[in-house]
């Protein structure tokens, strides 16, 4: 009777303990089920992970064709948005960068020619860190010049180190890491600069020695949530991609894209291009097929002439610089 019970025990803890691991490996399915992908977004705000991509864009308004501030925009270049949805535009033939609302309401301007601290000569691109500077490229000035997001002069970017790589340049596109680390296109070199969050050494990506991550004439610049950088390569008329070390991970978009120049990536991971000489928008996956593209040749709402950048706002909107145009689009992203 004893040998009975005891063999009856041992069935039911080897029964209980078959069901507590059939429990543990179907929650743990679960989770791996329900785990999200990676997530990109220098420009892209949302913090909704797993929509569906959108297929179209609608346009919304023309930001620009009216005076914002001192004078209407005059080759706007480059464009960033903060966390609370203000737009920050390099307004290139007047030497000044604008701040206005997201409905494109003049909020603040900062700039003018010259080359003191805080002035301009051909800026270029802008675009924020965590949410508290802006890094604007002040092309022909050889430099890139802080400021804050009221547009006050905070400090010339890498000016402490001694061999300045800046010297012989001609600066583009511009992003700023998680980290504080600033990564500055040089289309006069074929490059692009990475300035640690110190801002005083520097290295460089994508020379010829990159091989087939070799770039020619970069522009704009962008990093997504895992750190890697996308670089709009417009002499190779790619997107060219470097992992968190520097080193050339992929090209997207060869074949489909036209001396792109700006470049966004969404928190899904969808990549924006402002196709520049296709006078369009182009959305590629995050393997650089063509999702869709947007836009024709033309001054009317929709249209575009050389289109130099562009930025996500929460996944749902994107805002053009229409640089031929003198203005910035603003268009929606539908499913």
């Amino acid at each position: 009777m004893r040998l009975q019970e005891r063999k009856m025990k041992r069935m039911t803890l080897k029964s209980f303990f078959q069901g507590l691991s059939l429990f543990a490996w179907l929650v743990l399915m679960a989770g791996c089920a329900s785990a999200p992908s990676w997530q990109g977004g220098s420009g892209d705000t949302s913090s909704s992970p797993g929509k569906v991509a959108p297929t179209r864009a609608v346009p919304v308004r023309i930001i620009g064709d009216q005076e914002l501030g001192s004078g209407r925009l005059n080759r706007p270049q480059g464009i960033a948005i903060d966390q609370g949805g203000n737009l920050y535009i390099v307004d290139q033939g007047n030497n000044r960068v604008v701040k206005c609302s997201q409905r494109g309401e003049f909020l603040k301007e900062t700039g003018g020619f010259g080359w003191d601290n805080g002035e301009f000569n051909l800026p270029s691109y802008v675009n924020l860190d965590n949410g508290v500077s802006l890094f604007v490229s002040d092309s022909q000035n050889k430099r890139v010049q802080r400021f804050d997001n009221f547009l006050n002069f905070i400090q010339l970017v890498g000016a402490s180190i001694e061999a300045q790589p800046f010297a012989n340049s001609q600066l583009e596109g511009v992003a700023v890491s998680r980290n504080g680390e600033v990564y500055i296109a040089d289309s006069g070199n074929d490059c692009v600069w990475k300035l640690n969050n110190q801002f005083n050494s520097v290295e460089k990506l994508g020379g010829f020695e990159a091989g087939t991550g070799a770039l020619a004439d970069p522009k704009g610049l962008a990093i997504d949530d895992r750190g890697y950088l996308y670089v709009a390569d417009s002499g190779n008329d790619r997107i060219a991609v470097f992992d968190l070390f520097g080193n050339f991970a992929m090209s997207l978009g060869k074949g489909e894209l036209n001396r792109p120049s700006g470049v966004d990536v969404s928190r899904s991971g969808v990549v924006y291009v402002a196709n520049t000489y296709e006078d369009d928008i182009a959305a590629l996956d995050g393997n650089g097929m063509l999702i869709f593209k947007y836009g024709k040749t033309g001054n009317g709402q929709g249209e575009f002439s050389r289109p130099t950048d562009l930025k996500v706002f929460e996944g749902k909107t994107i805002y053009v610089v229409d640089s031929g145009n003198n203005r910035v689009q603003q268009l929606e992203l539908v499913e």
